[in-house]
C-alpha cells in the first residue's frame, strides 16, 4: 500500500554504570569525572554475557569515563555523548553525603 506509514517499534535499553570511586567513598559525582573501582568493572563485565545474547544498533554512554568504561566492559565500545550525562549537583559536587545538609538529603530522596 502506497503512501502508509509503517509502524516500528524501538526498544532502549539502559544501563546504569558500575560502581564508581565516588560512589564507594559516598561522594556527589554527578558531572565530575571519576573512576570505577575493581568492583564496578567486576559488575560491568558480569553483563556482557546477558548482552551478548542481543544485537543492538548502538551503544551510546555520557562521555564521562565511568560510563564509557562499563559500556565498554559490558557490550562494546560506546559512541560517547555528554548530553547522557547526570545531573551537576552543583555545590554539593565532590562533597560527602554524609556531610550534606539534612534537608538537601530529604529533597534529593524525593525527587523523581
Amino acid at each position: 500500500m502506497s503512501g502508509e506509514k509503517m509502524e516500528t517499534t524501538k526498544e532502549l535499553w539502559l544501563v546504569r554504570h558500575g560502581q564508581s570511586n565516588a560512589n564507594l567513598e559516598g561522594r556527589f559525582a554527578g558531572q565530575t569525572d571519576v573512576e570505577l573501582t575493581r568492583l564496578g568493572e567486576k559488575q560491568a563485565a558480569s553483563l556482557r554475557s546477558l548482552l551478548e545474547e542481543h544485537e543492538f544498533d548502538g551503544v551510546w554512554s555520557s562521555d564521562l569515563v565511568r560510563a564509557q568504561n562499563t559500556a565498554r566492559l559490558a557490550y562494546g565500545e560506546p559512541v560517547p555523548d555528554p548530553r547522557l550525562r547526570e545531573i551537576h549537583f552543583g555545590d554539593l559536587e565532590g562533597e560527602s553525603w554524609e556531610n550534606a545538609d539534612e534537608q538537601v538529603k530529604q529533597r534529593l530522596l524525593q525527587f523523581e
